[in-house]
C-alpha cells in the first residue's frame, strides 16, 4: 500500500516534522486499508514516540493504537521472528512502573490474548507458553523480589486451569 508520495523528502536516522507526519499517515492508511478488507495484517517498525506524539498521536505506540482503532478489549505489543514470538506484558510502560503495573488479571489477559493468537494467526494448534521472571533468577525464592511468588506464578497456574499451556 501506497501511503505517501513517492518524493517525499526524509533523513533516515533524524527526528524531523515529516518523517513524524509521515509516520503516523502510513499507519492511518494501512488501519484504513485493512477496516475495508484490503490488507489481512499490519506489521509496524519502531517510530520516534517523542516526534510523533508532538504530531497529535496521543498514544504510547502502535499496540495501544491499533487496540483502540479496532476496539479489542485488549492488546498485546509481539515481537516475532521465524520461530520465537514474544508478547510483552506491559506494551509501553517505563521500567520503573513495570512492578507495579504487573498484576495477576494483567498477566491471565495477556496470557489468553497470546494463546489465541497462536492459534488464530500462527496456526499453532496447541502453544505452550514460557513466562519470563521479572527479577533477576525469577526472585530466587523471594531472596531479589517476590513479583514471581505474588503475581506472577498465581497468573500462570489461573492460565492454566483456563486452558492457556503455560
Amino acid at each position: 500500500v501506497n501511503c505517501l508520495p513517492d518524493n517525499l523528502q526524509i533523513e533516515p536516522g533524524q527526528c524531523t516534522h515529516s518523517g513524524a507526519k509521515a509516520a503516523i499517515t502510513a499507519l492511518e492508511v494501512a488501519v484504513a486499508q485493512m477496516k475495508e478488507g484490503y490488507l489481512d495484517g499490519i506489521i509496524t517498525a519502531p517510530f520516534n514516540k517523542r516526534a510523533v506524539n508532538e504530531e497529535m498521536f496521543k498514544y504510547a505506540g502502535h499496540t495501544e493504537y491499533l487496540t483502540a482503532e479496532f476496539g479489542a478489549q485488549e492488546g498485546l505489543m509481539f515481537l516475532c521472528s521465524d520461530n520465537l514470538r514474544i508478547g510483552v506484558a506491559t506494551n509501553h510502560t517505563p521500567i520503573s512502573k513495570v512492578s507495579e503495573t504487573l498484576t495477576v488479571d494483567l498477566i491471565v489477559r495477556k496470557l489468553k490474548v497470546m494463546h489465541e493468537s497462536l492459534c488464530r494467526d500462527f496456526n499453532i494448534v496447541a502453544p505452550k507458553i514460557a513466562v519470563l521472571g521479572l527479577n533477576p533468577h525469577a526472585g530466587d525464592k523471594g531472596l531479589l523480589g517476590d513479583e514471581e511468588i505474588n503475581i506472577i506464578s498465581p497468573a500462570i497456574e489461573q492460565a492454566t486451569k483456563e486452558g492457556v499451556m503455560a
